[in-house]
């Protein structure tokens, strides 16, 4: 099957025009995200799977019984940017690795969203997490080892802050880190 921007011929003899591709649409299960509106933009550098990203987001967003509808940005950018956002949302002059911007508020304790009660309504709006692998890969050494496993788990991570898991006391921090391993691990094995 063509990649994207590629194009088939719409014809079966010599001088057939070609055609475009109609877009792919990913089916997925439903605990998978099906019906999740993710969107992944790489605005830096470092290799990245994109689709890897994409397809964790929408299996955490389905796993955490998120509605259909549910929108959720996710950027990879470099230092430079996220230490702009640090700056402007978390007042700290510094790269970081990752941010969560949450815009339609989950309350505290409540680790998913009701789906909405009229068809009408408008989708969730999770928000983004902003993501830089070039802190990631500075930090993967003392934590999962290597860079791809490092964004995954901030990806997992600032999804999960989204859905009002923190870390600022110990049980916290454990229940987080015990959610995190678990989502990556079942996302992992659906992947072989």
């Amino acid at each position: 099957m063509p990649a994207s921007g590629e194009s088939e011929s719409s014809g079966s003899g010599p001088g057939a025009a070609p055609r475009a591709a109609p877009p792919q649409r990913r089916e997925s299960p439903p605990s998978d995200g099906a019906g999740m509106d993710v969107t992944v933009a790489d605005e830096q550098s470092t290799p990245v799977n994109l689709d890897e990203v994409d397809s964790l987001a929408r299996f955490v967003l389905g796993i955490q019984g998120l509605p259909a509808g549910t929108e959720l940005g996710i950027h990879l950018v470099d230092e430079v940017t996220i230490a702009a956002y640090n700056k402007r949302f978390r007042d700290r002059d510094e790269p970081t690795d990752v941010l969560s911007l949450p815009v339609d508020e989950i309350p505290a304790g409540r680790k998913d969203a009701p789906a909405p009660s009229e068809p009408d309504e408008p989708p969730l709006l999770l928000g983004d997490v902003v993501v830089c692998p070039a802190v990631a890969w500075q930090r993967a050494p003392e934590r999962t080892g290597e860079l791809r496993s490092e964004v995954l788990l901030l990806v997992t991570h600032g999804i999960l802050h989204l859905l009002s898991y923190d870390h600022e006391d110990e049980p916290q921090a454990a229940e987080m880190e015990a959610l995190e391993d678990d989502l990556l691990a079942r996302w992992s094995r659906r992947q072989a």
